[in-house]
């Protein structure tokens, strides 16, 4: 953006308010939403997509898919196209969903390891479900997806991140969400080591465990859309914090580790660090620039934040957003959920009325 003489001043008196104000720090979702009442949990429908076709002998792969193109016609279009390369409105196309399908599977050596080490899928539908009855309890009129269960042969791709905000093995579009099975086995599952498109600093968010979050995630993405005035790196930091603090609120049994999926070393390195942080961010003078690079390395998956500390993990931008959320919550009882998250002030605004100073 285009910097005014009445922008900077303004920046400068907010800097100077943030260096000066003071004020204790705590997890206040622990305190606002512990008790929501009888609150049922939802259905979710979970669709083993992977095992029909897993389990299928590659001399059926006809029947399999004609199966699969009657049962789940969206979502095999889906799948067709963005694994087997497919292009399903093309004619005789069950033919050519058949022969790639015979070819995937003839490739796929982690199948059995998929079967061998299954995430229970009735446990996450059932976390899932708690999440959607939370959230809708707290006066969010938000639908319950279905969700899918695929393989994509370890494909790690960026249409990931153009479908859902996350940069996960997740695609969907509110209707439904379908999560690559073969992409949560797990961090010490030594087949990712092997290969070229997942880095050591990404295996933590591959442990089953994270599936659950990880779709609803991709969902309250999804409700809650960026839309900024300005795409400063503050408004970038308080959108996640916002979406990382009701994620927290629908999550309640996750330690903050888990809803953001450091490993305990970076959680606590941000922790004894935060002070350090929070001065180095405003020492760079980075907090109003809208330069889409130097955003980038606050908010992106990398193996550390650059403009603060090669000790610092990625995404730190995230991580401070979600920290002067809850300071501005806890500061700030009159604010709904629904305030925060539908009808929210401006990220300036939040900064200045958390008080935020760690």
């Amino acid at each position: 953006m285009r910097y005014t003489a009445r922008t900077i001043c303004l920046t400068s008196a907010t800097l100077l308010l943030l260096a000066a104000c003071g004020g204790s720090h705590r997890d206040t979702r622990r305190t606002r939403y512990t008790d929501l009442g009888d609150v049922r949990s939802l259905p979710v429908e979970v669709i083993r997509f992977d095992s029909i076709f897993l389990s299928a002998d590659t001399a059926q792969t006809d029947d399999v898919m004609l199966q699969l193109a009657e049962q789940y016609a969206d979502f095999t279009n889906v799948w067709a196209w963005e694994i087997l390369g497919v292009d399903t409105s093309e004619h005789d196309n069950l033919n050519a969903m058949a022969r790639s399908l015979r070819l995937f599977l003839s490739d796929l050596e982690i199948d059995r390891k998929i079967q061998a080490h299954q995430a229970d899928f009735e446990q996450i539908g059932t976390r899932l479900g708690d999440a959607y009855a939370r959230m809708q309890s707290l006066g969010f009129e938000i639908s319950v997806p279905q969700i899918y269960c695929y393989v994509s042969g370890l494909q790690k791709q960026p249409y990931y991140y153009e479908l859902t905000g996350l940069d996960k093995p997740i695609i969907g579009n509110g209707t439904y969400y379908a999560v690559s099975t073969d992409m949560y086995l797990g961090a010490d599952e030594p087949i990712y080591h092997e290969l070229a498109n997942v880095n050591q600093y990404q295996l933590n968010g591959m442990n089953p465990e994270y599936i659950a979050s990880d779709i609803m995630l991709a969902d309250l993405f999804m409700y809650f859309p960026y839309e900024p005035q300005q795409d400063r790196l503050i408004d970038n930091m308080i959108y996640y914090g916002r979406i990382y603090y009701i994620l927290s609120v629908l999550f309640p049994d996750l330690s903050g580790k888990d809803i953001i999926e450091y490993t305990a070393e970076q959680w606590d390195w941000c922790i004894e660090n935060e002070a350090n942080i929070w001065g180095q961010v405003l020492s760079n003078k980075d907090l109003f620039q809208g330069d889409q690079m130097l955003v980038s390395k606050y908010m992106s998956d990398a193996p550390y934040t650059e403009p603060i500390s090669r000790k610092a993990p990625g995404r730190l931008g995230a991580w401070i957003g979600w920290r002067i959320v809850e300071q501005y919550m806890e500061n700030n009882t009159d604010i709904s959920l629904q305030q925060l998250m539908q009808h929210p002030v401006g990220a300036q605004t939040l900064l200045e009325q958390s008080a935020y100073k760690p």
